[in-house]
Parts: C-alpha cells; structure tokens; sequence
C-alpha cells in the first residue's frame, strides 16, 4: 500500500460500508473493484483498522482458530462463455456468533 502512486505501484481499490459497530470492533462489507493479492487486508491495515486476528498485518490478537475474521459472503461474475451473469453466496461461517462480543 503506498499513500500514493509510484511507477511500480497497481491500482487497488475498494470501498466498504460499517455494518455494525461495537466497542472495539466492526462489521464490515467491502466491495472490490480490483484484485489485488492481499487487497482487503492491507488497505484496511493501512488505514489503521486490521482485520480481527490477522497479526500479519497489525492485529493485536490471535483468534482461537488462528483464522482471520475474513471471508466471501457473494461473488458475482460474467460466465466466461455466455457472458450471463453469475452470483454465488456463501453464509456466514457458524463459529463468528463467538466474535460478536
């Protein structure tokens, strides 16, 4: 993540609207507009807001399972043949009612 462009630097973008806040945490949605490799981790880690348990990028706790408090809720793609566009959607993984806390 650089503050600004320089030439060896790829545009990365996203934006994310707050879902819920608590007391030190957030929900969040993001939406990306690009795909950059470690995208949401590091523009949020940038920003001063890492992801809950991802110590790689400046979370200041491991979660039990040493995951991160990450994953894809939808994703929408044109099928490569018909152009048709597809959506697929996941639920949000069951042992998250623990990190509402």
């Amino acid at each position: 993540v650089f503050p600004r462009e320089t030439p060896s630097s790829k545009r990365s973008e996203l934006s994310y609207e707050v879902i819920n806040s608590l007391e030190k945490n957030s929900l969040i949605e993001v939406t990306l507009y690009t795909g950059r490799f470690h995208q949401i981790r590091a523009q949020m880690a940038f920003i001063g807001h890492p992801i809950m348990g991802d110590i790689k990028y400046g979370a200041p706790d491991i979660l039990p399972d040493q995951a991160i408090a990450l994953y894809a809720c939808k994703l929408v793609f044109n099928h490569p043949t018909s152009s048709e566009e597809i959506t697929l959607t996941a639920p949000e993984p069951e042992n998250w009612a623990q990190l509402k806390v």
